[in-house]
C-alpha cells in the first residue's frame, strides 16, 4: 500500500518560552504561541506541537504493527475488522495531513511505501 510519508522539519522540536516559539532541530521558527497573553494551557499546547514529529513516529510504527497484527492467521473476523478500521483511519489522518501541507508547500511530502 502506497502512503503519503509526511517529511517534516528536522527533529526534535522544542518550545522557546523566552520567544514563544516553536523550533525545529536547526532552530528555525515553526510556530509561535502567546506566551504573554495566554496562560499555563498556552504552554502546553506548545508543548504538544513540539511532540509532534515523534506522535507521527509512534502513529506509523502503530499501523506497521497493526499490519502484522492483521495478517496473524489465528485472529478472529471481528478483531481483524477492527484492527483494520484503526489502520484504515491512522493511515487516511496521515495521508490528510500531507494533502495539507502539499497545498501549501509541495516538496513537504512525497510518496513511499511503508
Amino acid at each position: 500500500m502506497t502512503t503519503k510519508q509526511l517529511k517534516t522539519s528536522p527533529a526534535p522540536w522544542s518550545i522557546d518560552p523566552a520567544w514563544g516559539q516553536i523550533r525545529d532541530f536547526d532552530g528555525w521558527a515553526l510556530a509561535s504561541y502567546p506566551r504573554n497573553l495566554g496562560g499555563p494551557q498556552d504552554t502546553a499546547n506548545a508543548r504538544l506541537m513540539a511532540k509532534a514529529p515523534e506522535l507521527l513516529a509512534a502513529i506509523q510504527e502503530a499501523i506497521l504493527q497493526l499490519e502484522t497484527m492483521i495478517n496473524e492467521q489465528n485472529l478472529s473476523v471481528q478483531k481483524r475488522e477492527k484492527l483494520t478500521e484503526l489502520k484504515n483511519y491512522l493511515t487516511q489522518e496521515i495521508e490528510r495531513s500531507a494533502q495539507v501541507i502539499d497545498t501549501w508547500h509541495p516538496i513537504k511530502s512525497q510518496e513511499v511505501k511503508p
